[in-house]
């Protein structure tokens, strides 16, 4: 596909997020195995390995200000969508951090070591809601100037999951998530542009 000139984008939310989906539907009606679903997951984490190659020498990166922690929610499982949310970002300039696997007490010594002005953190389930909860407030405490941005399957599955973990935004996919960013962030620059 990349071949005949589909764009990075195309592939990666169309094509990958696609497969992503249909695999994890087969997984909940019990239509493939948890080799296959390794198989798989492995497969197209080697495609977006492949493709960061790409996008890699046309890549310039934008002032700190538009620096972030992406982060897979402890305890979640998913982290296909994180990382590629992460790829998306790092073509348009951002400076992604990308966290997934942590602990709870790993993450928070993860968002402890640089001021970012954005923490996303991406949950896939209902049974993600209080470990996110959780989380957003020890961020809060720890990193009071961070806007945090919730995303991932969870919006779907919990439709006020904005209101019951306090965070600031909350993002269906990447698109809706860099503009909502560029809005918390743009407003800032300019204040910053007039206190000069």
């Amino acid at each position: 596909a990349r071949q005949n000139g589909m764009s990075i984008d195309m592939v990666y939310f169309g094509y990958l997020a696609a497969s992503a989906r249909r695999l994890g539907e087969r997984w909940d009606e019990d239509r493939t195995t948890s080799a296959q679903m390794t198989i798989a997951a492995g497969r197209m984490y080697a495609i977006m390995r492949g493709l960061r190659q790409a996008f890699a020498s046309d890549q310039y990166l934008k002032a700190d200000h538009v620096r972030a922690l992406f982060a897979s929610a402890p305890g979640e499982t998913h982290t296909l969508g994180v990382t590629m949310a992460a790829d998306f970002f790092r073509r348009r300039g951002w400076q992604i951090d990308l966290r997934t696997g942590l602990t709870h007490h790993d993450l928070l010594s993860a968002a402890e070591q640089v001021p970012y002005p954005v923490i996303g953190i991406s949950a896939s389930s209902d049974r993600m809601v209080f470990p996110l909860a959780r989380l957003v407030v020890a961020l809060r405490i720890t990193n009071p100037a961070a806007w945090i941005m919730v995303s991932g399957k969870i919006i779907d599955v919990v439709p006020d999951i904005l209101t019951l973990v306090d965070a600031d935004g909350a993002a269906p996919d990447a698109e809706s998530a860099l503009t909502q960013m560029l809005d918390h962030i743009e407003p800032a620059q300019d204040r910053g542009r007039m206190a000069n």
